[in-house]
């Protein structure tokens, strides 16, 4: 499955499976809540990592769930520079959530971890410009995992890489000290 329709489908499914209006076509307060610190964390990236926003998301069943930011990042990434991008994004992300006082009442567990976060961000490669041979198309964060993605071959995404976000918090601390 190309990009393009991967992201078609998710905002699809974003779009259509995550709209919940009451009998006066409002968003419930916890909904605006919720995507105002989506889209304020999307902007922060924006202007910290020159990520840009592509979709929204979450799950609302009994309080809210999750919550999921897709974005798209338009330089070339290795591992090593997707997991400091994604354990960025995914630390802003959590600590715009849990000290956000307005929201608590709504979430369902409270503080918000790793598993209760979703960043998808694609990467706009132009594989002539690429050092390597395998550039990564997409840094997936769900359910406390990272995942690297490339195409493979036949254009279908592949994993190369997998690791828990307590292991890749870890390794990104590690560099830090080492300056």
């Amino acid at each position: 499955m190309n990009l393009s329709v991967l992201k078609f489908v998710i905002a699809i499914s974003l779009l259509f499976g995550c709209k919940n209006v009451n009998q006066n076509n409002e968003i419930p307060k916890n909904e605006r809540i919720q995507h105002r610190i989506i889209f304020d964390t999307a902007n922060q990236l924006k202007k910290e990592k020159k990520l840009h926003f592509s979709g929204i998301g979450g799950s609302n069943i009994d309080g809210i769930r999750m919550m999921h930011l897709s974005l798209d990042y338009d330089s070339p990434l290795d591992i090593a520079s997707a997991r400091r991008l994604i354990i960025y994004s995914g630390d802003l992300f959590l600590k715009n959530i849990n000290t956000d006082k307005e929201i608590r009442p709504y979430l369902y567990q409270y503080p918000f971890t790793s598993k209760n976060i979703d960043i998808f961000i694609s990467v706009q490669n132009d594989k002539s410009n690429m050092p390597t041979k395998e550039p990564l198309e997409s840094i997936m964060l769900s359910y406390g995992t990272i995942r690297y993605l490339i195409y493979d071959e036949n254009e279908n995404l592949k994993e190369i890489h997998r690791e828990s976000y307590e292991e890749a918090l870890k390794i990104v601390q590690e560099e830090k000290k080492k300056g």
